[in-house]
C-alpha cells in the first residue's frame, strides 16, 4: 500500500471554527500514555523500586502502584487540560484571521472497503 497521495484525490474543507469538545477529546488521548508509563513505574515500586514518591519519600508496595497509576492520570489529565486551553486559544485567535483547511482522502479512493 502506497502512502503517496496524489492531489487530485484530496478532498479539502475549510473549517471556520472547531467544537471546544472536538479539540477536548483529542487532548484527552494524552492520558493513555501517561497511565501507562504510571502503571510501569508503580509496578516497578510494587517489585521494591524507588520510582514512585510522595513529597521526599519513596512509596513501596501496594501504595505505590496504585500512586503511580494515580499520578499517571493525574499528570496526564494536567497535560491534556493545558493543551486543550493552548490550542482552543490558538484556534479561537487564528480562525478570526483565515479558515483552516483540513484535506482528506475518500475511503473509496483509498481502497478502504466503506460499511
Amino acid at each position: 500500500m502506497s502512502l503517496k497521495v496524489n492531489k487530485r484525490e484530496l478532498t479539502e474543507v475549510k473549517v471556520r471554527r472547531l467544537s471546544a469538545g472536538s479539540i477536548l477529546k483529542i487532548c484527552l488521548f494524552v492520558i493513555i500514555p501517561s497511565s501507562a508509563i504510571g502503571l510501569l513505574f508503580g509496578l516497578f515500586a510494587l517489585l521494591g523500586f524507588d520510582t514512585v514518591r510522595w513529597g521526599y519519600y519513596p512509596v513501596l508496595g501496594v501504595n505505590g502502584l496504585l500512586l503511580g497509576v494515580a499520578l499517571g492520570l493525574v499528570g496526564g489529565l494536567t497535560v491534556a487540560l493545558a493543551n486543550f486551553l493552548l490550542i482552543w486559544i490558538g484556534m479561537a485567535v487564528g480562525s478570526r484571521f483565515k479558515a483552516t483547511k483540513i484535506q482528506f482522502q475518500s475511503a473509496s479512493v483509498a481502497g478502504i472497503p466503506e460499511r
